[in-house]
């Protein structure tokens, strides 16, 4: 299994509150990643947390 950065969807602070994010399935240059299983990271006030999602085309 290859580990690479796909896409950096929030990379900065943001104010207290709820948030949602979405993730069109694609990568940083905009092209669409193929079926797979993937890996997100979320981090809030020093809290960290990695779960898996898997996409199907």
């Amino acid at each position: 299994m290859a580990s690479r950065l796909v896409r950096t969807l929030i990379d900065k602070p943001l104010p207290a509150g709820a948030y949602s994010v979405r993730w069109d399935g694609s990568d940083n240059e905009g092209v669409q990643v193929g079926s797979g299983v993937y890996f997100y990271r979320a981090v809030s006030h020093g809290k960290r947390i990695a779960r898996k999602m898997v996409v199907l085309r």
